[in-house]
Formats: C-alpha cells, sequence, structure tokens
C-alpha cells in the first residue's frame, strides 16, 4: 500500500464524521456509499502504524470491576440486604393473596417509584415521556 492510499485511510478516519467509530464500523458506512479504500484489517493495521490504534472517541477502556461477595444462607434470615424491596414479613396465606401482593408492588415500582438512575421519574414516564 502507497503513502497516498495510507493517507487517505487517515483522512477518513480522522476526519469529523469517523473520529469515534473504529474500522469496524466505518468500513461498512463507507461501503454503503460506494466507498472502497481498503479492508478493515488494513485499516487498523495502519492507524497501528501511525500510533492511532487505541480506542477512539469517548469510548473508555474496560475496568475491573471485582466480582461482588458471595454470601450463602443455609435457613430463613441469615443474609440481609439493603437493596431488597419492602417484601411482606410473613408467608402468604394463599396463591392468590401472593399474586395480589406481587401486582400492588409492580404497579407501585412502575407508577410511584421515582428511580435515582433515569433522574426521579418512574419507569412510566420514562417509558411513556411524561
Amino acid at each position: 500500500m502507497n503513502t497516498e492510499e495510507k493517507d487517505a485511510i487517515l483522512a477518513v478516519c480522522n476526519s469529523a464524521e469517523y473520529q469515534s467509530l473504529p474500522p469496524s464500523q466505518i468500513v461498512p458506512c463507507l461501503a454503503d456509499q460506494g466507498v472502497y479504500l481498503a479492508s478493515e484489517s488494513t485499516f487498523y493495521r495502519v492507524l497501528r502504524e501511525h500510533g492511532q490504534a487505541h480506542r477512539r472517541g469517548r469510548a473508555q477502556p474496560p475496568r475491573a470491576v471485582p466480582r461482588p461477595r458471595a454470601w450463602v444462607a443455609y435457613a430463613p434470615l441469615q443474609t440481609w440486604s439493603w437493596d431488597m424491596p419492602a417484601y411482606p414479613k410473613k408467608p402468604f396465606a394463599s396463591i392468590e393473596q401472593a399474586r395480589q401482593w406481587v401486582q400492588r408492588f409492580v404497579t407501585w415500582y412502575n407508577t410511584e417509584h421515582r428511580h435515582s438512575a433515569i433522574k426521579f421519574v418512574t419507569p412510566e414516564q420514562r417509558h411513556y415521556g411524561h
């Protein structure tokens, strides 16, 4: 591959339209426009030769997340979690009672409970745009 062809690949990869995309997305986009400069592997090779074979755009490298500590319960009330919703304190008298409780909980969770991860709106509001 000559210098002009490599420069053309670099120009495309560094253009505003493609600067945040990896070659695995650039090459198909170009193909959709009827443009073929080189294969995906050649794009990666040229970027590597010019010190540009790094994560593109705002993507961050993956981070190592430690596995959560495992807990084992061999009887009731041996483990506790602060993430647990307000479950009933005693067993349900019937399957129908359990179903009614679950229905009320799901309704509350989706229509009344405001979630911090979605900017303190309910899932229903997020889903329907209210």
